[in-house]
């Protein structure tokens, strides 16, 4: 026969467990909110980038028919951009994307009228500090991700995340196009 003290301790017990396994899924859902948002920052400067490339192209407009191909596949990019539906796939057109924007950056060295333009300056350097913000946010949300990972890949979180059904965040990969240098 139990006595009393012990049902009061097996329900403390029990309410301590409960409470316990309900603040850890609280902390995984609210890092899960926190990765969220830091995507949102990120896939906001995607699209504040995106904007910018018109204004690109139209300060390079009469300067060069030749490189009017990467003007076209510029566009079919930051269109694909916009529609990617995973962030591998967004972070691999916007890697392609870099590397047509660094192109062009390229072809303004060899045209001083156009590197000298005004409008082509202003667009090209909001197109860096938007490479630059885009890389520390990765930096900081790939962080969390591999928080998170680890977190409901290891015991108690585990135990947690597989009830709530919890999967691994994608990191954002990125090869390292830099606009900076360009």
């Amino acid at each position: 026969m139990l006595t009393l003290g012990l049902l009061l301790a097996l329900l403390l017990a029990l309410i301590g467990l409960v409470a316990g396994l309900a603040a850890m899924h609280n902390a995984l859902v609210s890092e899960q909110r926190e990765l969220r948002r830091s995507w949102g920052e990120i896939d906001s400067l995607f699209k504040r980038r995106q904007d910018e490339i018109p204004r690109l192209l139209k300060a390079c407009e009469g300067f060069t028919q030749r490189e009017h191909d990467v003007f076209v596949r510029l566009l079919d990019l930051r269109g694909r951009a916009q529609a990617a539906p995973t962030i591998a796939a967004k972070a691999a057109i916007e890697e392609e994307l870099l590397a047509l924007l660094g192109s062009i950056f390229a072809l303004a060295d060899n045209l001083p009228e156009l590197k000298n333009r005004e409008a082509f300056r202003q667009s090209q350097d909001r197109l860096r500090e938007f490479a630059a913000q885009i890389a520390r946010r990765r930096d900081a949300y790939n962080a969390g991700v591999l928080r998170f990972n680890l977190k409901i890949q290891t015991p108690p979180h585990s135990f947690v995340a597989n009830f709530a059904s919890m999967a691994p965040h994608e990191p954002f990969k990125a090869a390292g196009t830099d606009l900076c240098d360009a």
